[in-house]
């Protein structure tokens, strides 16, 4: 499986890292692309892709400063595919790093883990 890597240097996309075989799957920065179907479409695919043969455990960490209700939307769609892993013998964990002052971004994390039924972790940045 081809892993993805955007190392973006703009401000408005994050940094993505997809390894299969490293077992590293992050997004961070900040996110807010233009177009967030279109950015995150392959990001999406790919994970459809890596819950039909996952590792036997996959942590997956989401360290976003900020991120656009677009990107929202596709965060939730890519944690409903990680979901489905929660219905094999596989194991995963969303961690989950937030800063304490960043209560816009808290909050809609939250509301995500609300809806979502994989085990999300929140870790408070330290400065």
């Amino acid at each position: 499986m081809e892993k993805i890597i955007i190392d973006n240097n703009h401000d408005d996309l994050p940094k993505v890292i997809l390894d299969k075989e490293a077992n590293i799957f992050e997004i961070s920065g900040k996110s807010f692309p233009e177009n967030a179907i279109e950015f995150y479409s392959p990001i999406i695919k790919w994970i459809k892709e890596y819950v039909e043969n996952p590792n036997q455990e996959t942590i997956f960490k989401i360290d976003l400063d900020y991120f656009s209700s677009s990107s929202s939307k596709k965060i939730f769609e890519i944690l409903l595919e990680l979901e489905l892993l929660t219905e094999t013998k596989k194991n995963i964990t969303v961690k989950w790093f937030f800063e304490e002052s960043n209560d816009v971004v808290f909050k809609r994390s939250k509301d995500i883990q609300e809806v979502v039924n994989v085990p999300i972790e929140f870790i408070e940045k330290t400065k």
